[in-house]
């Protein structure tokens, strides 16, 4: 019996979300439609499997003004959601033509307008229309610009609530899919402007890889980027227990005897550093070059008792001072160093201690949002990313239960909040609004109720803590 093609994509894709657990029972899923060839198959796709994976759909359609005739993508997508009989949010962005990434600027603001439209809709997750050929370019554009492991690590099938179920397609398969069910789809032409970094791999790098050097090239790296992506995540769950047992926290820093570095491996002493680092600032903004002469330096003075420093950053320096290598922060402004920017549900740093975000089915029971030692949001209502920070002059929210806003000092005041402790407590922002100040409170509309789906627990512990 002849098993049509699009049958077997569609079996692929199914396969796939089940085996990396993609969805849930009664998930509402956003699916990202920008009228291109992926997010169409994606979309059709995921509407033949809702049955069978018991899950509902939405659609999304984020419109950048890049283009004179962007208007009519949007317009596509409107009708054909009306067509599959899903309802549909749009947005515009605004994104400046400067000098810069502008594909970086336009999947950052997409992303932002994404997770915005979803807390809007009431869905659990978003659907992006990723391929195995975005994982293998995106593969060499991070090579090109020398990322370690983790950036080689590619495109994962979950980040936070971002789901890519088409990781298991390669491009030709959407065009055999595309083909075999007649789907209409727009072109959006940018795709074929060689201006940009992606479509020069995409359109003249790897045609020529794969003429000249290896016709898989595609399936290769994503290989690759699956053994990247195990190594990755087995020496980042060493590296937490190496911190745990011997990083010692200063005032303005961190620290950890030479000794018990050097007792490790040389791979373990860039996850270490990688790993202090990020208890100060965003580990993005840090020279990775300058990070890399540190741990040679240190490596051809690993018997001698010279003493050196080098700047990672504008404000973070690495030093050797005889037998202690630490990460210090310069910086005047305690009140500024206290930022912590969350992705997704995880554990992080905030002002040296452990912060750990999870997220759990809801059992219908109504749990007590003001718990001490633990925060308790409605996730579905959280719009990422997260931002935790100390106070700031004139900080207002919506107290739990009050009717209204409130000064956040006035709150402290209330609360007889020494002066001197206010600046210890983090504060949870979502969309630029207070929705959490741990030990005392949460915003309005992020409590626990017998409707919520899912609960986001938050707890703070002490310093470098690992989740087990």
């Amino acid at each position: 019996m002849y098993i049509m093609e699009s049958t077997r994509i569609k079996n692929l894709v199914k396969h796939f979300i089940e085996t990396h657990n993609l969805t849930a029972k009664n998930d509402r899923i956003l699916v990202a439609v920008s009228g291109g060839k992926d997010s169409i198959t994606l979309l059709d796709i995921l509407s033949k499997l809702r049955d069978s994976l018991s899950f509902s759909l939405c659609v999304a359609h984020v419109d950048h003004k890049l283009r004179k005739d962007s208007k009519k993508d949007a317009l596509f997508v409107k009708e054909l959601a009306k067509k599959y009989g899903f309802p549909c949010y749009s947005a515009d962005v605004h994104i400046e033509k400067s000098k810069g990434a502008l594909e970086e600027k336009a999947r950052e603001a997409r992303y932002i307008a994404l997770e915005k439209m979803r807390s809007r809709a009431n869905a659990h997750k978003i659907a992006v229309a990723h391929t195995k050929d975005d994982n293998a370019e995106t593969m060499i554009f991070r090579f090109l610009g020398g990322s370690a492991m983790h950036g080689l690590s590619g495109i994962q099938p979950m980040q936070g609530t971002i789901i890519r179920p088409l990781l298991s397609l390669q491009r030709a398969d959407i065009d055999h899919y595309i083909e075999e069910e007649k789907l209409l789809f727009h072109e959006d032409h940018t795709n074929k402007n060689n201006i940009f970094t992606r479509n020069r791999i995409r359109h003249l790098l790897i045609p020529l890889i794969k003429k000249e050097f290896n016709p898989n090239i595609i399936e290769t790296l994503n290989h690759s980027a699956y053994l990247f992506s195990e190594n990755h995540t087995f020496l980042q769950n060493e590296t937490h227990k190496i911190i745990k047992t011997y990083v010692q926290k200063k005032d303005n820093g961190c620290s950890i005897l030479g000794a018990d570095l050097m007792k490790y491996p040389k791979i373990y002493w860039y996850y270490i550093l990688r790993e202090m680092i990020k208890t100060m600032i965003d580990f993005k903004k840090i020279r990775f070059a300058s990070l890399q002469n540190f741990i040679k330096k240190l490596q051809s003075m690993q018997k001698n008792s010279s003493n050196f420093a080098l700047n990672v950053s504008k404000n973070v320096k690495l030093s050797k001072n005889y037998d202690t290598i630490a990460v210090l922060l310069e910086h005047s402004n305690k009140r500024q160093n206290a930022l912590c920017t969350i992705e997704q549900p995880g554990f992080y740093e905030w002002n040296g201690k452990q912060l750990v975000l999870q997220v759990a089915d809801n059992n219908g029971k109504i749990i007590n949002s003001m718990d001490k030692n633990m925060l308790y949001l409605d996730c579905d209502k959280v719009i990422w990313p997260l931002t935790v920070r100390s106070m700031q002059r004139g900080d207002r929210f919506k107290p739990m239960g009050l009717g209204g806003s409130k000064k956040l000092s006035d709150f402290f005041i209330d609360k007889k909040i020494d002066r001197k402790k206010r600046d210890e407590i983090p504060l949870f922002i979502s969309d630029n609004n207070i929705i959490g100040v741990f030990h005392y409170t949460i915003a309005q509309g992020y409590t626990i109720s017998k409707t919520t789906k899912r609960i986001l627990t938050i707890s703070l512990g002490g310093s470098f803590e690992t989740v087990t």
